[in-house]
């Protein structure tokens, strides 16, 4: 995979949008190894920032139900990266509709705590292509 670190803020559909756009996808940290390298890219990146920045990860079609933004699921069992206590269940009757993001501390694990309208920073991945 080859990763792009955004430098603008957006909405998730906005930066989910924006992903498409260059043929990829938010970033999907289904493993340890790949979180952990773009935890390191994300500190390296903005290292005086305090951010925090989109995954590919959400509960926006089904409350309780995380996808990912290939559309594959989030299994019970799977790894994950969840800081304790998230993912968070809402009021059924919110309207409020939850996206991943990274918590910007020295643990850098995965949160629910905002709306997918909030404005963030986000990373795109896109498969790499092999030169001929």
């Amino acid at each position: 995979m080859c990763y792009k670190f955004a430098t603008d803020e957006k909405t998730y559909s906005d930066a989910k949008s924006s992903c498409r756009a260059t043929g990829g996808h938010l970033a999907m940290p289904k493993d340890q190894a790949t979180n952990d390298f773009l935890v390191k890219q994300i500190k390296d990146s903005f290292p005086s920032k305090y951010i925090f920045p989109w995954i590919g990860l959400t509960a926006q079609v089904q409350e309780g139900t995380w996808v990912w933004d290939d559309g594959t699921a989030l299994g019970t069992g799977q790894w994950n990266n969840w800081d304790p206590g998230y993912p968070r269940h809402l009021d059924p009757h919110s309207t409020q509709t939850r996206c991943a993001a990274w918590l910007p501390n020295y643990s850098y694990k995965w949160i629910d705590h905002f709306a997918c309208t909030y404005a963030f920073y986000y990373i795109c991945e896109v498969k790499a292509n092999a030169a001929p």
